[in-house]
């Protein structure tokens, strides 16, 4: 594997986050720079984003069940994968 996200230190470290995410059931997002953008951080946003890493800066962060999770701006994931707007910002 030789492309990968720049946000990502290595095609190694992607490769892993791509396993962990099939065992933890992500695969239903809609498509496949979602997976990884929904998984991110407001922290670790901004460190990309201020290193130059990040492709996705529309991503903003929503409360989630006691946690937060990233939201493509504008669209929402249900359980089920499909895709509604009314984002809740966090950051």
């Amino acid at each position: 594997m030789t492309d990968f996200p720049s946000c990502f230190d290595s095609p190694e470290q992607f490769y892993l986050w791509l396993r962990t995410a099939e065992l933890a059931g992500l695969a239903h997002f809609v498509n496949p720079a979602e997976k990884y953008c929904l998984d991110c951080t407001p922290e670790y946003q901004r460190e990309m984003m201020g290193e130059g890493r990040c492709r996705h800066s529309n991503v903003r962060f929503v409360h989630i069940d006691g946690g937060v999770e990233g939201r493509i701006r504008g669209k929402e994931n249900n359980e089920k994968g499909e895709v509604y707007s009314q984002t809740r910002d966090v950051v």
